[in-house]
């Protein structure tokens, strides 16, 4: 893919906990597809190249403790609609599962 492919999906995902408030890596995984590898890259990518700081909470997923450079709301904000079709995707995937 290519890096501006990756940047996209990297500020939605970014967007998608920001807007959950945790996020498990499985949950990151089925909305974009990737691996869990290219998911883990794609969070050290946050670091390395946004300095956005995206930590693993013990048992519950990933936070965001820091936006770095970025603004954590215009990034919501331009994202809001997949934002919210993930959402609902995992609210669909949660309640055939129960």
């Amino acid at each position: 893919m290519k890096r501006s492919g990756r940047v996209d999906v990297l500020l939605r995902v970014l967007a998608y906990i920001e807007v959950s408030g945790v996020a498990r890596i499985r949950d990151l995984m089925d909305l974009t597809g990737y691996s869990r590898t290219a998911m883990f890259r794609l969070l050290r990518m946050a670091k390395d190249e946004l300095d956005v700081s995206v930590e693993a909470v013990r048992g519950r997923g990933y936070v965001i403790r820091d936006w770095g450079v970025l603004s954590g709301k215009a990034v919501v904000s331009r994202h809001e609609s997949e934002v919210k079709t993930w959402t609902e995707k995992k609210s669909s995937r949660k309640s055939r599962s129960a």
